[in-house]
């Protein structure tokens, strides 16, 4: 390494080491710090009398523990049972029960009993550092990414990224969000969007399918819990009249779009304008009946240039056309072809589908503000999730040696 390079990387640490420093410094003099130990389940009030000599503080700490354990009653309840690592990559030999839930009115204090699901038996599949959920060869069905904390991290990383680069809305469809509407999102993957979804808009259904269930153990009351579903499998089990169906980042995931379409559209609502990233819009009876709408949003993770100069030859081109080639040969391509999704809504029976491309820089050079910061989460998402995109792919599919080398 150039001693340049060098030098910056060393001052770079220092810098870092003294900021975490400050700030967990002033950490343990703030009452939160108290509150926070205090609820720890191995410390408690014990560690507090023997290392705090302020009794107000550990006063505090008491009425503190009281007040956020009843904000927790109050506002969430347990989705099911799941370690600190959250949940999927632990194999449990028992399945809770399941008590029979009615809809009521969270906000008033009503069902306030946890409410469990049974979490489906995985059996995990640890490939190359990286832990897979496995059903029937996995990670060569289904779903062909991991579902280990790492990558519970990236994608919340990217739902960071969604947020800014869309100036903090959580969707684009022209929703009444004073009713309260139903909505489906279809591939919830750590139930994230849902859960805000739920806590900025309480009074709206929301519920959440994904086949891998690896949402955290607490969701708002208000929150439907997340069901264990295969969205290529049989819908004949899910509700009917929905308001508004969400779909994003699934291009990777599924391997027939039209099949998936057609289901959506029996189980919708149509009229509003959706918007997307890469799609959207109404349909007719999953969906409500002449009111439902759908909005999918994805990323062309191939890379372009707006001058047209990316050379074809470049690491991050080469990257990504493997990337690509192998989700193809994979069965669940991830290529973004407008045309062909525009399409394949058309024939499902979509109508009034419209397109919205938003840039997303891979590096935070652009002068506004909000694309240099959407560019930053951008690019952490991207350079923390290159194992986790192309790993299994890459190595099932094309020469897995050469790949494993040049990652």
């Amino acid at each position: 390494m150039k001693k340049d390079l060098q030098r910056y990387l060393r001052l770079s640490i220092i810098t870092a080491w003294q900021k975490l420093n400050e700030y967990y410094t002033n950490l343990g003099e703030s009452p939160l710090f108290a509150a926070s130990t205090i609820l720890h389940p191995s410390l408690g009030k014990s560690y507090l009398e023997v290392n705090r000599a302020s009794e107000e503080q550990v006063v505090w700490a008491r009425d503190a523990k009281d007040g956020l354990s009843d904000y927790l009653d109050r506002w969430y309840r347990c989705n099911w049972s799941v370690n600190e690592q959250r949940g999927a990559i632990v194999k449990t030999t028992a399945s809770p029960s399941v008590p029979q839930r009615t809809t009521v009115n969270s906000m008033l204090k009503h069902d306030l009993a946890d409410y469990r699901v049974p979490q489906k038996l995985q059996d995990l599949y640890f490939y190359y550092g990286r832990w897979y959920g496995k059903s029937g060869n996995l990670p060569r069905e289904n779903y062909i990414f991991p579902i280990d904390k790492e990558e519970l991290a990236r994608l919340d990383i990217l739902h960071k990224f969604f947020l800014v680069v869309r100036k903090n809305h959580l969707f684009s469809a022209s929703l009444d969000v004073e009713q309260p509407l139903r909505i489906l999102d279809l591939g919830t993957g750590t139930g994230i969007w849902s859960i805000e979804l739920s806590e900025k808009y309480p009074h709206m259904h929301v519920q959440g399918l994904d086949f891998n269930m690896i949402q955290p153990k607490m969701i708002p009351r208000t929150m439907a819990p997340p069901k264990p579903f295969d969205l290529e499998g049989s819908w004949d089990t899910v509700d009917l009249d929905w308001d508004f169906m969400h779909v994003r980042t699934l291009f990777g995931s599924i391997q027939n779009w039209p099949d998936l379409y057609k289901k959506m559209i029996m189980l919708v609502a149509s009229a509003m304008s959706p918007c997307s990233l890469t799609l959207a819009n109404p349909l007719v009876r999953h969906l409500k009946p002449g009111w439902g709408c759908m909005e999918q949003v994805e990323i062309d993770w191939t890379p372009q240039c707006d001058d047209d100069s990316l050379p074809t030859d470049s690491a991050l081109s080469e990257w990504a056309s493997k990337l690509l080639d192998a989700m193809d040969q994979y069965g669940r391509p991830m290529r973004v072809n407008p045309e062909k999704t525009r399409r394949q809504l058309a024939l499902a029976g979509f109508v009034d589908i419209s397109e919205t491309v938003i840039r997303a820089c891979y590096n935070p050079w652009p002068e506004v503000a909000t694309e240099k910061e959407a560019a930053r989460w951008f690019n952490l998402g991207l350079s923390s999730g290159l194992t986790a995109l192309s790993c299994a792919a890459m190595n099932i599919y094309l020469d897995g040696k050469e790949t494993r080398d040049r990652l």
